[in-house]
């Protein structure tokens, strides 16, 4: 597809990166990971995620600059290496990653609602979001692209709010709490923290989200790149 005929441009690629990472995993990984880990332990876990996911992005982003065509893993085995392991790597990503995670966040939003009075069962509720958004992004291009935009700046606002509920409103003091699960005084919990870095690189996936739609954007040498790393 020739640059000239894409809708996208970098903000949008910008939108769907972060779209795609801050969902269940970011709000819901900290909780699981209080049980075994002290603040410090949960947050070098983060650190270790962001350093893991930065590497990816930046290596992604130089195959997007040699494959400037939508497809992301799909597309680059196949180009670079051989078809049969781009068949491979669809179907990984069809069933991996993206079916699972679309069905746990429509969970978790199906849970977030019922605690803010909704009737309706957690199942149900995520379901009516997925076909939502299906319809959404069905109806054309030029509605899924604003509409998108649309609910990243929402997406957008809610988190800083969050944040800032948090500063303005909190001790801003380091956390004193102890995990529930605690070991024994000086013993580093290898195996939970292990298990935590699961939870991380969850909440960390879709860093490589702008690469399935590279086609769709005006310059995807530029872009899609830039929408990763940033």
């Amino acid at each position: 597809m020739s640059e000239n005929r894409g809708h996208l441009g970098l903000r949008s690629g910008i939108g769907l990166v972060v779209s795609n990472m801050v969902g269940a995993g970011v709000f819901i990984s900290a909780g699981f990971m209080a049980q075994d880990l002290t603040p410090s332990q949960i947050l070098a876990s983060w650190v270790i995620g962001a350093v893991v996911a930065l590497s990816g992005a930046r290596a992604y982003a130089t195959v997007a600059e040699w494959v400037p065509h939508s497809g992301g893993e799909y597309r680059y085995l196949s180009d670079l290496m051989h078809p049969a392991l781009g068949f491979l790597a669809g179907w990984g990503s069809l069933l991996v990653g993206f079916s699972a995670p679309i069905a746990v966040d429509a969970l978790a939003a199906g849970e977030f609602a019922r605690t803010l009075g909704s009737p309706l069962p957690p199942r149900i509720f995520g379901a009516f979001v997925i076909l939502a958004l299906g319809l959404l992004h069905a109806t054309s291009r030029h509605t899924s692209k604003h509409g998108h935009n649309l609910l990243f700046a929402g997406n957008a606002l809610l988190l800083a709010g969050f944040v800032a509920t948090g500063l303005f409103f909190g001790s801003n003091a380091w956390p004193d709490w102890a995990p529930a699960n605690r070991l024994q005084e000086g013993v580093f919990p290898t195996e939970a923290f292990a298990r935590g870095l699961f939870f991380i690189a969850f909440a960390f996936s879709g860093w490589n989200a702008a690469i399935y739609n590279a086609s769709d954007f005006r310059n995807p040498h530029r872009d899609v790149p830039r929408a990763l790393m940033i």
